[in-house]
């Protein structure tokens, strides 16, 4: 998704390499958020303090990905920037974000309490009041039992430390990648995702909602819904 627009139209959050801003002098695709009520842009890769950012934001690899919470409060992006917060983001991969526009600060969202992850990050998207990001990330280093070489999708609340798995094998890890999650607006209800793998089913705190069939390597894509039991 290259752009993202609130529930009502009131605000669209959008990847470009215009400078739209006086303070945009990088050379990178970074996020701008514009309000239709002052038709106004806002440039929302934003380094800490100001800083010009070092790094693509909102676009990694030409997949671009925003996503923007009802309000437009709130906006979940990923980032090749190494200085968009506090933290000293020395991983050199892909990382996803989540920009609060009313107190601006940006969080630092891919990470496994305080360890930065060995995998790119992308892919964000987010429930409608900003709180859950589900994401996907070619890390390994989540989980000691993540082996199966692919990328997975992970659900960040961000009342809490680490995200947890959501593209989870019920005996064993996926043996295909997971792409493109979509959380529910409320974030408790169900990730749909795309699945590349022979068979698949959803345990480890979700309860399984679909199943998705064999399949070969030529068949296309499926798509799988998780129901999550996550408390608000």
């Amino acid at each position: 998704r290259a752009s993202a627009i609130t529930k009502v139209g009131s605000h669209v959050a959008f990847v470009t390499t215009a400078k739209l801003d006086p303070a945009d002098t990088n050379a990178f695709w970074d996020v701008y958020v514009w309000t239709r009520a002052t038709d106004e842009v806002e440039l929302v890769s934003k380094g800490y303090n100001g800083a010009v950012t070092d790094g693509d934001s909102g676009t990694i690899s030409g997949n671009p990905t925003v996503a923007i919470s009802d309000d437009g409060r709130y906006v979940a992006f990923s980032s090749k920037a190494t200085n968009l917060t506090t933290l000293n983001d020395t991983n050199g991969k892909a990382d996803v974000f989540r920009r609060d526009r009313t107190n601006g600060s940006t969080a630092f969202l891919s990470l496994n309490g305080a360890q930065q992850l060995n995998g790119d990050s992308t892919e964000p998207d987010m429930s409608g009041d900003g709180r859950y990001i589900v994401f996907t990330t070619a890390a390994t280093n989540l989980t000691g039992t993540d082996t199966n070489a692919a990328t997975d999708v992970w659900l960040r609340d961000t009342n809490a430390i680490s995200p947890v798995k959501v593209s989870q094998g019920q005996d064993a890890d996926p043996n295909g990648a997971s792409l493109h999650p979509k959380v529910s607006n409320d974030g408790t209800r169900n990730t749909r995702i795309v699945v590349d793998a022979e068979d698949r089913w959803f345990g480890r705190g979700f309860r399984c909602a679909h199943s998705v069939p064999s399949r070969s390597r030529s068949q296309p894509l499926q798509y799988a819904t998780a129901e999550l039991s996550v408390n608000r």
